[in-house]
């Protein structure tokens, strides 16, 4: 229990270093304390960074939790090469296995996040729910858990314009016979029909698959 508070204060002391050398991108920033979060049995000990250069320093229990980092630096989309120097068993611990590792990480730039919508309106929607829909001219379906006129849930859409994007309610469930609060992503087919389902209400108070034409 101590060896594992011990780990997850480094992994804090590591994000807090991170924090206060802040030299690039924020975007990366979170990417790399992310991934060292969502590791189990690794933690790190030091990191630098030069250029595009992200040189990192860490202790884990097994080689395969090493590489389950290195794996999700990759997919993190961040870094363009993720190189290994060093990994070897740490001669110091005499009654447990570890590894102390040396990487480095190559920053490619990364994702950029754009905000297209904003809900900030119980009649339009609350709580929006993943993963949306886009149609062939670039409108993005979706659904909400919340809001509407009875607070069961709204199916939106968000159309592309010159100033950004515009939603506009499809559907504002009743509770009723059509259903309420959606769940999932729902389906677009070819000739503009969406299909969906919810979780609660209709006849039996059990859910709903529904259809939304145009």
């Amino acid at each position: 229990l101590k060896r594992e508070t011990a780990a997850r204060q480094q992994r804090v002391d590591v994000i807090k270093q991170l924090q206060r050398n802040r030299t690039g991108a924020q975007e990366l920033l979170d990417a790399v304390a992310n991934t060292v979060i969502r590791v189990d049995a690794l933690w790190m000990t030091s990191m630098t960074r030069k250029g595009n250069d992200l040189t990192m320093e860490g202790s884990a229990d097994s080689i395969a939790a090493v590489a389950n980092f290195i794996t999700q630096l990759k997919r993190s989309g961040y870094f363009d090469k993720v190189e290994i120097s060093e990994s070897r068993q740490d001669e110091r611990r005499v009654n447990v296995t570890t590894f102390v590792f040396k990487l480095t990480a190559t920053s490619t730039g990364g994702w950029k996040t754009t905000i297209l919508h904003r809900f900030a309106s119980t009649e339009n929607g609350l709580d929006p729910i993943e993963p949306v829909v886009v149609g062939s001219n670039g409108t993005i379906y979706g659904t909400a858990s919340a809001g509407g006129s009875t607070n069961s849930g709204t199916a939106f859409e968000l159309v592309p314009g010159t100033k950004g994007y515009t939603e506009h309610t499809l559907w504002s469930f009743l509770s009723g016979s059509d259903g309420a609060i959606p769940r999932g992503a729902m389906v677009l087919d070819s000739d503009g029909n969406l299909y969906g389902t919810t979780y609660a209400g209709g006849t039996n108070v059990a859910g709903t698959i529904f259809e939304i034409t145009p």
